[in-house]
């Protein structure tokens, strides 16, 4: 495991029952997606814990950097095929402490393919809705209730129907010859393979912004993803009862464009 830039036994990282950490979920996490012993995006995923951690009134934390992330790629045999090392940043005492570790990471390849659908569940956004924070169950209940309805990921929405993100990625809409995502971090976490698609896409001539969108839209939709570290894009199928019928045309530019995501795209 990683304890601070350091790779150590996982035996001697330890949390008490009694740690914040355990009991309220107090702390903060990074997912980096990796392949072949080197991490994706790794500073864009330790200054969005850093600004995490400054934001909670925690103090300051260095994150882990690149050399001690492929040194514990390396300990843990990882570096070959894909991966994924998961950081947790907690109080610790007078300070924060960051640990980590490494596991290997089966790629979505079928979900890549086909696509995710998706099942609207409410779930009204937070204070801590854009922090990645380790308190994390509200998340697990909406996905729980997603697959119960058959579908791969919950959609969070408001109780008006403005909708979020879903229980583990940001979402992106095509309507005619523009993109929109919800705002963050006001509706949903600011995801840093959403910053990478907010910057590509109007290379790739898509004009991309920030947008409030309703479910009552849906019909509209020519087009939507998914975006996380690990998924990386995703396309979407369906939305509760509607599917959507569009060319996929954002998903293959960004696709040709080179995610910076495990695995590779086979795509229909």
């Amino acid at each position: 495991m990683l304890l601070g830039d350091r790779v150590v036994a996982a035996g001697r990282v330890s949390l008490l029952p009694w740690d914040d950490v355990v009991r309220w979920g107090a702390g903060v996490f990074e997912t980096i997606g990796c392949q072949d012993g080197a991490p994706f995006l790794l500073e864009e995923h330790r200054r969005r814990m850093a600004g995490a951690v400054a934001g909670l009134g925690w103090g300051e934390v260095e994150p882990p950097g690149r050399a001690a992330v492929v040194r514990l790629l390396w300990r843990a045999k990882l570096e070959d095929g894909p991966a994924a090392v998961r950081l947790i940043a907690h109080p610790w005492g007078w300070r924060v402490r960051v640990v980590g570790w490494a596991e290997r990471y089966r790629v979505p390849m079928g979900l890549r393919r086909r696509g995710a659908r998706l099942h609207p569940v409410t779930w009204p956004a937070g204070p801590l809705s854009g922090i990645k924070s380790t308190s994390y169950l509200g998340y697990r209940t909406a996905l729980a209730a997603a697959r119960k309805a058959g579908a791969d990921a919950a959609l969070l929405v408001e109780p008006n129907g403005t909708i979020r993100e879903t229980d583990h990625a940001n979402l992106f809409v095509r309507i005619g010859g523009e993109v929109f995502t919800p705002p963050a971090p006001g509706r949903c976490l600011p995801g840093v393979l959403r910053a990478w698609c907010l910057e590509v896409l109007p290379g790739l001539g898509w004009p991309a912004r920030e947008q409030d969108l309703d479910l009552d839209t849906i019909s509209r939709w020519d087009e939507a993803w998914l975006t996380s570290s690990l998924a990386g894009v995703v396309p979407v199928e369906a939305v509760a009862d509607r599917t959507l019928a569009g060319s996929q045309e954002c998903f293959r530019k960004l696709v040709a464009r080179g995610v910076p995501a495990p695995g590779g795209y086979a795509t229909r």
